[in-house]
């Protein structure tokens, strides 16, 4: 194509061209570290012989846990479910951990429960 100038489409700042900026989504940054590690096997085993979604539960409530850095919590909509559990299944699996002995739970009308996370003392 004759008499097509693509100068003409460049950018010039003080002289010097430059391309136009890319506009980037930053990165969000992760908040989170591996809940996973600080959690004792016995205590996963233990939950994960529970039948319905009790480890989903569980793990669910060790996340909540690492995040505020307290092993007495109250469960975030977003993350139960994030974990694949409805309020039911939930409410469900809080009796059978409780009973298994792994959290406590302090019940409160038309509120979220306060979940105490029981720690497993190994015998040495």
């Amino acid at each position: 194509m004759e008499g097509f100038d693509l100068s003409k489409f460049s950018y010039k700042v003080s002289g010097e061209e430059k391309p136009p900026k890319v506009y980037r989504k930053p990165r969000q940054k992760k908040h989170y570290k591996n809940f996973l590690a600080s959690i004792d096997l016995e205590w996963i085993t233990k939950a994960a012989h529970i039948p319905g979604r009790a480890l989903h539960a569980a793990l669910a409530l060790r996340h909540v846990s690492a995040l505020q850095k307290s092993l007495t919590v109250k469960m975030q909509r977003k993350i139960r479910e994030q974990f694949g559990l409805t309020p039911d299944t939930y409410n469900k699996a809080l009796p059978k951990l409780e009973e298994a002995g792994l959290v406590k739970v302090r019940r409160s009308k038309g509120q979220f429960h306060t979940v105490t996370i029981i720690e497993i003392e190994n015998p040495s």
